[in-house]
Order: structure tokens, then C-alpha cells, then sequence
């Protein structure tokens, strides 16, 4: 129950969906390709050994 309680909003004619789920996901999805890309860089950055 904890994990549906913040999913919607509840009226009278039903339950609607605030869309916050989908951005969340996106924002982290987004955030682990940055993570994947900075840790590659500094790998490269390591092996060049400016």
C-alpha cells in the first residue's frame, strides 16, 4: 500500500494519475547515461595520462 499511496489523486469519479512517475524515470535514467559517460571519461583520462 505504501508504494500506491502517492500515484494519484483520488475524486469522485475516480483515481488520476499526477505524471510525476514518468518524470522521475526519465530523470534518472538520464542521470546513470551522464554517470556512464563521466566514468568512461575519467578512465580515458587516466589512461592518456595528460
Amino acid at each position: 500500500m505504501g508504494d500506491d499511496f502517492n500515484k494519484g489523486f483520488i475524486d469522485d469519479s475516480g483515481v488520476y494519475g499526477n505524471g510525476k512517475e514518468r518524470q522521475t524515470k526519465i530523470f534518472v535514467a538520464v542521470c546513470r547515461i551522464l554517470t556512464v559517460i563521466l566514468a568512461v571519461l575519467g578512465v580515458l583520462a587516466l589512461i592518456k595520462g595528460n
